[in-house]
């Protein structure tokens, strides 16, 4: 793809957000919603992992993330009450970048109307922390202001425990790789256990994603997850359920 129709995409929001919920797994109420991305309808850039990797490929991530970003950011506004958290991925190169307190300052919140602790900037792609010092000082500045953080793919990797111990995350999310059939493993069940305790020690809340099967959802019940998210809950959506 050329950096003018990248450019095209970018000036004329050529995408779509969809909506997935995720649930208070004890009352099973809506606690918010992550925000996924969907590139042109019918083109390889429809699939999010394509767009984003062009993005990044052309020099353009931090123009597509903010312009994301912002949309998502009206949408809260127009469809969500203020108790309904957003959850919106964002890469460490985005959070990094110089411009991205100017561009989310104090005052586009005031103008936007909505209150920065409506919000969960959840910390994608790991693997690009280049310097976990430079991002704690940026995360710092970020829930000064209110915002809440959450750390995405827990469990997924080595770099796990690390990251969670960097950037002292509000949620942890649980990648689904952990999840899947954990009902009949309990090798993943003694994990989850292992990291349930930890946050409760640490004062965050777990998210369990990609949650397909009942009997994953009565483990992680038992288990002492907070909230979860996936196909068995709510399937990503074009509008969310509250207005």
């Amino acid at each position: 793809m050329s950096t003018s129709m990248l450019d095209e995409i970018i000036e004329r929001e050529g995408f779509s957000l969809v909506w997935q919920p995720i649930f208070d797994l004890k009352d099973k109420q809506i606690m918010g919603y992550e925000i996924l991305t969907r590139g042109p309808r019918g083109s390889k850039l429809e699939n999010p992992i394509n767009l984003f990797q062009e993005a990044k490929q052309h020099g353009k991530l931090f123009e597509l993330e903010k312009t994301v970003i912002s949309k998502a950011f009206h949408l809260k506004k127009k469809h969500l009450p203020a108790h309904i958290k957003m959850f919106v991925n964002v890469t460490p190169e985005t959070l990094t970048h110089p411009l991205f307190p100017r561009v989310f300052s104090n005052k586009y919140f005031a103008e936007l109307g909505i209150q920065q602790s409506e919000i969960s900037i959840e910390i994608t792609e790991r693997s690009s922390i280049t310097s976990y010092e430079n991002l704690r000082i940026l995360l710092t500045d970020l829930r000064r202001n209110g915002f809440y953080i959450a750390l995405d793919d827990t469990g997924s990797g080595f770099s796990s425990l690390e990251a969670i111990a960097r950037v002292q995350p509000h949620y942890i999310k649980v990648d689904m790789s952990l999840i899947r059939r954990i009902h009949v493993d309990p090798i993943k069940q003694a994990v989850l256990e292992m990291l349930v305790g930890l946050s409760q020690r640490l004062g965050c809340y777990l998210i369990a994603e990609g949650i397909e099967y009942r009997g994953e959802l009565d483990t992680l019940t038992t288990l002492g997850v907070s909230y979860g998210q996936g196909y068995l809950l709510g399937k990503p959506q074009s509008q969310p359920k509250q207005s």
